[in-house]
């Protein structure tokens, strides 16, 4: 381990029940402390196997550490134990893992971000969190078919969460992302039944879903009545990063700016 600065100097009095002379950090390899939510903790621990005799009891085999400035740490960290119960306040189960730190780049008390697998979602895939539009308790994305008519899908909403996307100009920015399964079948077999093969290749309605979803419908009405194509169309739009914006103006800003100068 790495020893702190010394709180005593030459020269002090010293009893045996005094004061700690110094603080001592055990750095390789390093404890983490995390959390990970209760009801991804259960739903993961019901759809497995585990032998809790040979102490094989956690969801997680392994984790990244994220660092305060984005970067990866270059050692996976291992669970070395779990709690046992799920705490009531922050209805979440802590963890206790170890991570090799053999260049001690990382110090006691530092604040990392944990990333770790918790499980397996079959058949989902990801949309940004705008494409996805609520009605009676219901969640859809709308997807253009080739006909260019939108055709709606019932999905079930998973995790969502900020991850690199394009920015346009040859970059990347965190985008919020969710994640999404098919209710009715899987998301790809629904696509196959449109005429679209490839998931990745599918035209996701982003912007103008009202619109989409009023087309979707009259055109779905048409077809169960016989008729062969919809008056509804929209144009095929790829998805392009979008910086977000303010709209409400901050009441502050012109006096801020004005006593400036």
């Amino acid at each position: 381990g790495l020893a702190g600065n010394a709180t005593v100097s030459v020269g002090d009095y010293i009893t045996a029940n005094g004061a700690a002379l110094t603080r001592m950090s055990s750095v390789d390899p390093i404890r983490v402390d995390f959390t990970v939510p209760g009801k991804e903790m259960l739903s993961e621990v019901l759809s497995a196997t585990y032998n809790l005799k040979e102490g094989d009891a956690s969801p997680i085999e392994g984790f990244q550490l994220i660092l305060e400035d984005g970067t990866v740490f270059g050692h996976e960290g291992k669970v070395f134990a779990i709690d046992s119960e799920v705490n009531s306040s922050t209805a979440s189960v802590n963890f206790i893992g170890l991570v090799p730190n053999e260049e001690y780049r990382l110090r006691a008390g530092a604040a990392v971000r944990v990333r770790a697998r918790t499980g397996v979602i079959k058949d989902a895939l990801l949309v940004p969190v705008r494409a996805v539009s609520t009605t009676m308790n219901h969640h859809l994305i709308y997807v253009v078919a080739p006909d260019g008519t939108p055709r709606g899908i019932d999905v079930q909403l998973g995790q969502s969460m900020a991850l690199p996307m394009p920015d346009g100009k040859g970059g990347t920015a965190p985008m919020l992302m969710q994640v999404i399964t098919g209710t009715v079948a899987p998301i790809a077999e629904q696509l196959r039944e449109m005429g679209i093969d490839e998931v990745t290749e599918a035209p996701v309605v982003i912007e103008g879903l009202q619109v989409a979803a009023r087309y979707s419908k009259v055109n779905s009405d048409m077809r169960l009545k016989g008729a062969t194509g919809g008056f509804g169309k929209v144009i095929k739009k790829p998805f392009e990063y979008t910086v977000p914006t303010t709209t409400t103006p901050s009441v502050t800003a012109k006096p801020a700016a004005a006593a400036t100068k």
